[in-house]
């Protein structure tokens, strides 16, 4: 089914209660009514003395009447009987007054109750009745039983038959206009009360909105399946809102890290091995990995150039290892040669695996990244989690590694001429000393 006929059904499933309004109102008519024909019946029994016909044939119609509305209680066969019903006790009075064309506007008066079913169709059993009955009776008027009992049919003309017939059909017509006249508006008033209860519900579920968007809940659901222009622009707002957020928050996160390591890079800046191990606890526990590495690139430039750890954590402890790696080794290797960020989310099970308390398991991403400053790889950095890094958490890595790198050049070059100061001054020692013994000499 389309989309067009879903709404389309929901539209007759709203419109419904409206109609059955209007069922209800037009049965407790009808119902009255019936018994009000039953009634006249009675009373031109005393003046026609037509008991016999007043009551077995008006209470058939009767008895037949609330039968067929305790059995079908609002049905559209029950309001069909109900319309050949309200014309059998226009035959009835036919009967009882001795075919007196005079009956002909208990007719009338039925089309008008019908009229309040709003439904064209419901005039079709009483009409079709009335023409049969007319038809009939002319066609058998010189019949002996129409000469006894119908007398007042052997003075009907061809041409007041015809009459009779065009005012039965013209008013039957008039009757069906106008029924179709009152469903149309009917309809037209069930649906501006159906679009202002919408737009009411609707109103009710954008304050609704609105006010949890203010509350800074950016996060929560539209409460309705469907929006109106009103909603719509809260929905692109709630999104450009937590577009804002979400950059917000990813500045503060990069900005707040970048400061943290900063902080660690100036306090640790003499010891490049407290500050790989300072930097790498940080980095795990910002990042909320489950392990972390750094590795630092040995004797550059040389035949025995390699990787050699210089910090391990994992589950937030320190982790005591001594490992090397040659230069293209593995991925650690692979991505100082590379000078690329290598970021993994199918770990092979045999790579590496995480122990806690609980057991052991693979983690669901590994992110290594070369630290490097001016293109000059230094070392390199390794985390491993269960969840996903986010792009931007890949970025901040990065960035931050470029200040890793930096500072750990600057701290090699300050221990490296740390190193040649006393080597300096343990040879200024020495050539005074001899300078001394020479003297003396």
């Amino acid at each position: 089914m389309s989309q067009y006929d879903h709404q389309q059904q929901a539209t007759e499933e709203q419109l419904r209660p409206y109609y059955d309004k209007v069922y209800f109102q037009a049965d407790v008519i009808a119902r009255y009514f019936m018994i009000g024909f039953f009634v006249a019946g009675l009373v031109l029994s005393f003046f026609y003395d037509t008991y016999l016909i007043g009551f077995i044939m008006g209470g058939l119609s009767l008895t037949t009447f609330f039968m067929i509305q305790a059995f079908m209680p609002d049905s559209q066969l029950m309001r069909y009987i109900t319309s050949l019903l309200f014309w059998n006790f226009g035959v009835q009075y036919l009967l009882q007054m001795r075919g007196m064309h005079e009956m002909y506007f208990v007719f009338f008066i039925a089309l008008t109750v019908l009229l309040f079913y709003e439904d064209w169709l419901l005039l079709l059993p009483a009409t079709i009745y009335a023409l049969l009955t007319l038809v009939v009776l002319y066609y058998y008027k010189d019949q002996d039983f129409v000469k006894t009992y119908l007398p007042a049919i052997q003075s009907t003309t061809l041409a007041s038959f015809v009459i009779h017939l065009i005012i039965i059909l013209f008013y039957a017509g008039l009757c069906l206009r106008w029924s179709i006249m009152q469903h149309d508006q009917t309809h037209e008033s069930a649906i501006r009360a159906i679009v202002m209860e919408r737009q009411l519900t609707m109103m009710n579920t954008n304050i609704k909105f609105a006010d949890s968007i203010s509350q800074g809940n950016l996060n929560v659901e539209y409460p309705s399946a469907q929006t109106d222009l009103l909603g719509q622009s809260l929905l692109n707002m709630r999104s450009s809102l937590a577009e804002a957020a979400m950059r917000e928050e990813r500045e503060k996160f990069s900005t707040s890290g970048l400061a943290r390591i900063g902080e660690i890079l100036r306090q640790h800046a003499n010891s490049l091995e407290l500050l790989c191990e300072r930097v790498n606890e940080e980095l795990v526990k910002y990042m909320k990995a489950n392990q972390g590495a750094i590795f630092k690139v040995e004797d550059k430039g040389t035949a025995t150039e390699h990787l050699r750890l210089m910090a391990a954590r994992a589950w937030d402890r320190k982790k005591f290892l001594q490992k090397t790696l040659e230069l293209g080794e593995g991925l650690i290797g692979q991505a100082a040669i590379e000078k690329q960020t290598i970021f993994m989310t199918q770990v092979p099970s045999n790579y590496v695996s995480i122990s806690s308390g609980l057991g052991e398991a693979n983690p669901g991403c590994i992110l290594i990244v070369p630290l490097k400053s001016e293109e000059e790889v230094v070392g390199v950095i390794e985390l491993a989690a269960f969840k996903p890094f986010k792009d931007y958490e890949i970025a901040f890595l990065e960035k931050v590694g470029e200040s890793i790198a930096s500072t750990m050049i600057t701290t090699q070059n300050n221990q490296r001429n740390k190193v040649l100061l006393e080597e300096s001054h343990v040879l200024t020692e020495q050539m005074r000393a001899q300078e001394e013994e020479i003297r003396q000499n």
